[in-house]
């Protein structure tokens, strides 16, 4: 059986004697060019709105930018995720259902860009993401009970 992905074990200094080990997910190595590379599916699931069929060949930035726009949170996932395993390019792959009744899919067409470029495109502060991490694991240091559960809450205000 082939494996459909590896993994790296890669250990952050947070500061002071604050580390992390995270496990990162790595899609593929490209040969060749010694580079990493994570593939990405995008669905079509709106045909009407999306009609990748007809304008992926010549807007396929145009396509991007739409689907960035609705899952700019899946998008920036997505970015960290690849930067924490170190992968220099992310492949995105628009993917459509074969016919309307069929569970079989097709590629239509992808688009490959360089991984901190593409955080760049997001507006992605990777020190902000550190720096909520680094919040997290400073308030549960804090704490006097050391054997208890914790629910961490977002502020909705």
């Amino acid at each position: 059986m082939i494996c459909s992905q590896g993994y790296y074990y890669n250990i952050f200094n947070l500061g002071k004697d604050t580390k992390i080990c995270i496990r990162s997910s790595v899609h593929s190595y490209v040969e060749g060019t010694d580079e990493l590379m994570n593939t990405y599916v995008l669905p079509e699931w709106n045909d009407k709105r999306q009609n990748w069929t007809k304008n992926l060949d010549t807007q396929t930035t145009l396509c991007l930018t739409t689907e960035i726009t609705d899952n700019t949170a899946k998008f920036c996932r997505w970015a960290v995720m690849s930067m924490l395993a170190g992968v220099e390019k992310m492949n995105f792959a628009f993917v459509q259902r074969a016919d309307s009744q069929a569970n079989t899919h097709k590629v239509v067409g992808s688009f490959t860009r360089e991984t901190h470029h593409f955080a760049n495109q997001l507006n992605l502060n990777i020190d902000n993401c550190w720096a909520v991490l680094k919040d997290v694991l400073d308030t549960l240091h804090l704490r006097e009970e050391k054997n208890c559960d914790f629910l961490y809450l977002k502020d909705l205000n």
